[in-house]
């Protein structure tokens, strides 16, 4: 009764202790032995990080847990490092799948070697072994039958191995993953959008048919069209396990900025990916450019022209805005230039300095405040071009500058060279390297 006592008291209840104590896991030891066990268990999972819930847990989804010694399982965990994993993906592992435990250590390299015939790299190996630490247990042939079932349903196999490293994908009935796609088919997908979709929200595949058209009738409920919705999926697959009522909250959310429903409605096709992120998120980015200054009535212009801007963290946006400062322009010359140009922000820091370092050394230092949308033309075309007209002696300067962002149509028709035959002739790249050199 003492044993029955220390483990319904340890959290566990009477079912449990059936599995656990009574059942042939413990039953060859006298009542001491699987108390000790049963003790020294708990105490090396909790030493190793694990919380009391945790620990529960895994007993109930594994109770030959308790049959292990502690020693016996820190040498597999410590064989699970030498895998290459660190302390905290074990930690996931362990908790996700604890009957890893139970395995040989010496058949954890040769899973990570069967894994890598499949045809991926050993880090590669390794993220599908932590996705699915399942496949520890399982036969690689029977893996490889599921790719040939998977490719019989029009998967390709680079397809197949890259949903495997974020999803479940080799655990499943191939024909429970052909009634997701044929359950995506039928709100009107291809299959090449199907693939796009799944390869970067493989989650769908967790979703049953009636789900999924749920989901998507769902959205379709928010105000937007059919067509609109597939659009707006394809370029955010998020949407699709985003909960509906979530959606509407960040709709009315981005709203209550002070844009209007038709605005918002604008944006979130444009971008759908803000309505994928969480309330306070927006708001917190929202009012990142207040207190960089901007008003609200630049702000908000900035943010429904480019919603791209809401997804920005706080910090990149305020690094980007000190790094434009750092190039020589004052604060208000910045909030000018990129409230005439918001998408500078989703320039990368380095590409915004190369762009005005180029400038800069043609005499063009100004163009970006007095024109900023020309800022955006990739540095690549403006420096063939510049390279182009000094060729047949034309100076460029700030009294005719427009001739280097003309349309590719209209500097075709007026110089008779294309865009393909400037880059291949004068390499931006290969100018870099050139400066580089002459620094050193």
């Amino acid at each position: 009764m003492l044993l029955r006592k220390k483990i319904i008291d340890f959290g566990y209840i009477s079912k449990d202790y059936e599995k656990i104590i009574e059942g042939y896991i413990l039953s060859k030891y006298d009542n001491a032995e699987k108390l000790f066990k049963f003790k020294d268990v708990n105490k090396y999972l909790e030493n190793f990080g694990f919380n009391h819930n945790e620990i529960i847990k895994m007993g109930r989804d594994y109770p030959e847990i308790y049959a292990i010694s502690a020693e016996t399982l820190q040498k597999k965990i410590d064989g699970m490092k030498a895998l290459g994993y660190e302390e905290d993906v074990v930690k996931k592992i362990v908790k996700s799948f604890p009957a890893v435990l139970g395995y040989d250590v010496d058949s954890f390299e040769e899973k990570v070697e069967g894994i890598k015939s499949l045809g991926y790299t050993r880090n590669d190996a390794l993220k599908v072994l932590e996705t699915t630490p399942n496949l520890f247990g399982y036969d690689i042939e029977t893996i490889k039958e599921k790719i040939k079932a998977y490719k019989r349903m029009r998967f390709d196999e680079q397809e197949i191995l890259t949903i495997a490293k974020t999803f479940p994908l080799f655990v499943y009935d191939p024909e429970t993953i052909r009634d997701r796609k044929n359950a995506l088919r039928k709100i009107g997908f291809s299959t090449k959008q199907i693939r796009k979709i799944t390869l970067k929200n493989s989650g769908i595949f967790e979703m049953s048919p009636e789900d999924i058209k749920t989901q998507f009738d769902g959205i379709v409920a928010l105000g937007y069209k059919k067509v609109e919705v597939r659009k707006m999926i394809l370029l955010a697959p998020r949407l699709m396990t985003t909960n509906v009522d979530k959606l509407w909250d960040r709709l009315m959310n981005i709203a209550l900025l002070g844009v209007s429903e038709e605005t918002v409605k604008k944006m979130t096709k444009s971008y759908p990916t803000i309505i994928c992120v969480a309330e306070e998120t927006i708001n917190e980015h929202f009012n990142n450019f207040i207190s960089l200054e901007y008003k609200e009535e630049e702000a908000k212009p900035m943010l429904e022209s480019s919603a791209s801007l809401l997804c920005l963290s706080s910090s990149t946006v305020e690094s980007k805005f000190k790094n434009l400062v750092d190039t020589g322009y004052t604060k208000d010359e910045v909030k000018h230039i990129t409230i005439k140009m918001p998408t500078i922000y989703e320039l990368s820091e380095e590409n915004i300095k190369d762009r005005i370092q180029y400038y800069d050394s043609i005499g063009l230092h100004s163009i970006m405040l007095k024109h900023p949308k020309h800022f955006m033309q990739s540095t690549a075309l403006t420096y063939a071009r510049h390279m182009y007209f000094e060729s047949i002696g034309v100076k460029i300067d700030e009294n005719n500058f427009m001739k280097l962002f003309c349309s590719d149509k209209n500097f075709v028709k007026q110089y008779g060279v294309d865009k393909k035959t400037l880059l291949e002739k004068y390499d931006y790249d290969e100018y870099k390297e050139s400066k580089k050199t002459i620094k050193k």
